[in-house]
């Protein structure tokens, strides 16, 4: 990134700071304070998710401006409740999390450890305390058996051009034992060149159903003709082939724990957290909170 770039990065990140300190007290959530500034950046968040016109009723925008306050008022539940536990999150646990992002100033720095505080917080109010038993775990793949089909998957490479007789070339050269993956890394215009054209494993419902189609004809290395489709002129190596089965209940059961154990959680949080903000002293200045502008 260009040194004046990355300036007006961390001043745009010194301003959001800023802002979010400033201005009138829109809320307070026991000593919490949020201010106007904490709002309106909040607002800006939020209003990313949505198409400026669906905002342009006043409606909508109210609805928003709740939204984003109601986040504000979660997360200082939250943080509250993690200070009252005394968690805390070190500088090693911060620095892992920030080497994900390119540019880092202090408003982003102190999001992400409000994040890893609150994460801190539900895993030990509640993530460790569900547990999802094993006849749960048999009961649903019993009952949702047809999740865990498994349909055909095909391993194959693929060169891809745009040009019919550079094309039918390719082709010639790879019947006459050159290495399709080199010639993938040399002619293909899609972005797979670099791994020698190498798709992975797909089936019919990843990937366009032409691939599946043109690969159900193939044998392990042999490589299919020069097809037109929509993406230009096509050549195909199946490498592997996995048939369509139905995955036992033993390789199912981590994904089940998994999605029980998210809906589990779904629901004690909504109770749980219900209960924290019930206890909560908060306030809210609806005079400071009309002057605020979607």
């Amino acid at each position: 990134m260009r040194p004046e770039i990355r300036n007006m990065a961390l001043l745009a990140g010194l301003v959001a700071l800023l802002s979010a300190c400033s201005g009138p007290v829109v809320a307070r959530v026991d000593a919490t304070k949020i201010t106007a500034g904490d709002l309106k950046t909040a607002i800006g968040m939020e209003k990313q998710k949505y198409d400026p016109i669906i905002l342009k009723t006043q409606k909508n925008s109210a609805a928003l401006k709740k939204v984003a306050l109601e986040n504000l008022i979660q997360e200082a539940v939250l943080l509250n409740l993690a200070k009252k536990e005394k968690i805390t999150v070190s500088g090693d646990e911060l620095k892992k999390e920030l080497e994900k992002a390119h540019d880092v100033d202090d408003y982003w720095k102190e999001k992400q450890t409000n994040r890893l505080l609150i994460g801190k917080l539900i895993q030990k109010e509640l993530v460790d305390k569900i547990s999802v038993l094993p006849p749960e775990i048999e009961a649903y793949y019993k009952e949702h058996k047809q999740e865990f089909y498994q349909p055909t998957q095909y391993h194959a490479r693929q060169i891809v051009i745009d040009n019919k007789e550079l094309a039918n070339q390719i082709h010639t050269r790879i019947s006459k034992g050159e290495d399709f993956a080199k010639l993938a890394e040399e002619f293909s215009l899609s972005p797979d060149r670099k791994r020698g054209g190498d798709l992975g494993f797909f089936n019919a419902s990843s990937f366009p159903p032409v691939f599946a189609e043109i690969c159900e004809r193939l044998k392990p290395n042999e490589v299919s003709g020069v097809i037109a489709t929509d993406y230009g002129f096509q050549i195909f190596q199946l490498i592997e082939k996995r048939q369509a089965r139905q995955k036992t209940l033993q390789e199912s059961g981590a994904e089940i724990e998994a999605l029980l154990k998210e809906r589990s959680l779904e629901k004690a949080f909504e109770k749980w957290f219900k209960l924290q903000r019930d206890n909560a002293k908060i306030t809210i200045h609806e005079k400071a909170l009309e002057d605020i502008n979607v």
